[in-house]
């Protein structure tokens, strides 16, 4: 578990995420939201 949390804050630090606007994700009200088509997003690296 540590190790995700790792790999995702050194991407997030590296990477810009950004959602793809033609693909929407359709929300399913659960306990906990989840997507019926998935998220999806594009990766941009961060310019330094």
């Amino acid at each position: 578990m540590n190790e995700m949390k790792v790999v995702t804050a050194l991407t997030l630090k590296r990477y810009q995420l950004i959602a793809e606007p033609t693909m929407k994700p359709k929300i399913i009200p659960r306990l906990v939201l989840r997507s019926l088509n998935g998220i999806h997003i594009k990766i941009k690296p961060l310019e330094t």
